[in-house]
């Protein structure tokens, strides 16, 4: 019986102790004590040089709140983003919570004359932030004016511009770019950064089109119609709609492969490239009657010129390796790579020899 008590006693002094040091989170924050943002825009003034960052709060009881307090807007000013972002605390009673936050929309100007590496390399220094942001370039003269236009789902712009991205890779129209991932490509040979666009549609937000950089830098942009090209070239085409250049046949694409290789030969060094797509006819604004054979001739035809478009303007006008020509030289030649680096964009990937290959399979009882 002695033991037992003594035993009860230890038991009940260890649990008194572990009571005691056991009491809670020292570092804990309420909700209520922070304000949460979906995103931000960065812009940049010429006069005072000074950064300006437009935040975007998601109001906490979104499912009472009204229409018009879903968010609220802040604003802050730096001399560098890191300072812009970091003073959004001190317009705002509650700190600023960055982990939820899905898109930064940086302005044309700052990526074409400043870059967006310090902003990445910020980014990459905030243990707050997420390395799975979205990025995007405005088209826009301010890049906050993008929470000035309308968007077809929560009104939460950031949040929706994630789902547009989303929506939008699905059909083949725009690709994402994470923070991660433009990381990775400014630290990589033979690849440059691409980075999807925002941009307006009378009153409507919208990913439209493809910027494209030298090193961190915005050196030129792509289409629309070249930027389903442009992700047909990358691999990134699982699915999506593709009409003729007139618009009386649209195709379905129903998958999609794409691969590089380096051939070299004599001294010669060529780029073979091979899409093979499988496809179906999704409309047919024609009275005229074709065969499977002949339309998947014409859906070859549009594919191969528009991916031979893309490439050209990317050699002789952007001068900007965005598709990986010499990524794929370097892993299959490294030794052929480290001669043909040092100039690379401006002179060897812009005379670059390339052969296209295109193949279309229809699918067969898709063609009326």
């Amino acid at each position: 019986m002695k033991r037992r008590n003594l035993a009860a006693v230890l038991l009940s002094v260890f649990l008194l102790f572990s009571c005691m040091t056991l009491t809670g989170c020292k570092s804990m924050k309420e909700i209520n004590d922070m304000s949460i943002l979906s995103g931000a825009a960065i812009d940049y003034d010429t006069v005072s040089k000074r950064y300006r960052v437009t935040g975007e709060i998601i109001n906490k009881s979104i499912s009472t709140a009204s229409e018009d307090n879903v968010v609220e807007t802040i604003y802050a000013n730096g001399k560098s983003m890191a300072e812009a972002i970091e003073n959004c605390n001190e317009v705002d009673s509650r700190e600023t919570y960055w982990s939820h936050a899905k898109t930064f929309v940086i302005s044309n100007s700052i990526a074409k004359e400043q870059g967006i590496a310090p902003f990445l390399d910020y980014v990459l220094r905030n243990y707050k932030m997420r390395l799975s942001i979205n990025l995007l370039i405005s088209d826009l003269p301010n890049a906050s004016q993008v929470l000035d236009l309308k968007t077809s789902s929560t009104n939460i712009k950031f949040l929706d511009l994630d789902k547009m991205l989303l929506t939008t890779e699905g059909v083949a129209t725009a690709a994402s770019t994470k923070v991660y991932q433009a990381v990775d490509i400014l630290k990589s040979d033979g690849v440059q950064l691409s980075v999807p666009i925002v941009s307006a549609r009378e009153d409507m937000a919208i990913v439209n089109g493809t910027a494209i950089f030298s090193d961190d830098k915005l050196v030129g942009t792509l289409g629309q119609e070249e930027t389903i090209y442009f992700l047909f070239l990358q691999n990134r085409v699982d699915r999506g709609n593709l009409s003729t250049p007139d618009g009386k046949i649209t195709f379905r694409i129903e998958g999609n492969k794409t691969k590089l290789s380096a051939k070299t030969e004599n001294g010669k060094t060529t780029i073979q490239i091979k899409i093979k797509t499988k496809a179906s006819v999704s409309q047919l604004s024609s009275s005229e009657k074709y065969t499977s054979k002949e339309l998947e001739s014409i859906l070859d035809k549009t594919i191969f010129d528009g991916c031979q478009k893309v490439i050209l303007k990317l050699q002789q006008e952007i001068k900007s390796d965005a598709l990986g020509f010499g990524k794929c030289i370097k892993e299959e030649n490294s030794d052929l790579w480290e001669l043909l680096r040092k100039d690379w964009d401006t002179q060897q990937f812009t005379t670059l020899p390339f052969e296209l290959q295109t193949q279309v399979k229809l699918q067969i009882g898709e063609t009326h």
